[in-house]
């Protein structure tokens, strides 16, 4: 039995019809930034915030080519570090990030999102069982067995304090784990790279920049041993 489409509200339409024209006068490279910006300082999403741009197809653009040699990045970097590997993937959306890990044969995929629309596409788009998606938030967010490697695919910068999520989630890495980081550059993610070079020990970083002039940072993490002589990180 088919779905009933679901009817956008008002301020939905609204939101679509500005996103649209927005689309269509602004090169995806500005408007990226601008959308952060917007939404990192002025506009906290909540869940039904990004509902109705999942609902609108605005994240649909996550597949285009032109994220292709970010999700690549991570992608390699999970490869080399843990292959086939246990994921955790931190703001999910809609599986793209595992779309794109699936031929490297994670042994267990785990995709987390506030989001119910998004998690829905996920499952629809995903019918493999090492993969599950579940909504619910970084902070809420618990389980059982650990993970080799956490991602947190450009969404710090969402967090109110993003350092106490990494710390509380990398908790739960098991013994040779780590994390993968990304975020676009913009100022304000300088303080979170910050205080996440303090906390656990940077492994490799590169920085990426497509033809629409967008640039990320992707970095990989592991915890700091204590020293055996001193007891310090």
């Amino acid at each position: 039995m088919s779905e009933i489409p679901v009817k956008p509200r008002p301020y939905e339409r609204a939101n679509i019809l500005l996103r649209r024209g927005a689309r269509a006068l602004i090169p995806n490279g500005i408007r990226s930034g601008i959308s952060e910006f917007v939404r990192g300082r002025f506009l906290p999403y909540r869940s039904r915030d990004w509902d109705a741009e999942y609902r609108s197809g605005f994240w649909n653009r996550l597949e285009n080519a032109c994220e292709l040699v970010r999700y690549s990045a991570i992608a390699g970097y999970y490869t080399y570090n843990w292959p086939g590997g246990s994921v955790l993937d931190v703001g999910c959306g809609s599986g793209v990030l595992y779309r794109r890990l699936r031929l490297a044969g994670p042994s267990k995929y785990v995709g987390i999102d506030i989001s119910e629309s998004a998690i829905a596409q996920a499952r629809m788009l995903t019918n493999d069982s090492c993969a599950e998606f579940h909504c619910v938030g970084a902070e809420a967010f618990t389980s059982q067995v650990g993970f080799d490697v956490i991602v947190f695919n450009e969404v710090l910068y969402y967090f109110p304090k993003p350092i106490n999520i990494i710390e509380r989630l990398m908790g739960g890495v098991k013994p040779g784990g780590g994390c993968i980081v990304s975020m676009f550059r913009k100022a304000s993610n300088d303080r979170i790279w910050r205080d996440l070079e303090r906390a656990l020990r940077i492994e490799d970083t590169v920085r990426l920049t497509n033809q629409d002039g967008v640039t990320w940072d992707i970095k990989v993490f592991r915890r700091r041993k204590k020293s055996v002589l001193t007891g310090e990180c």
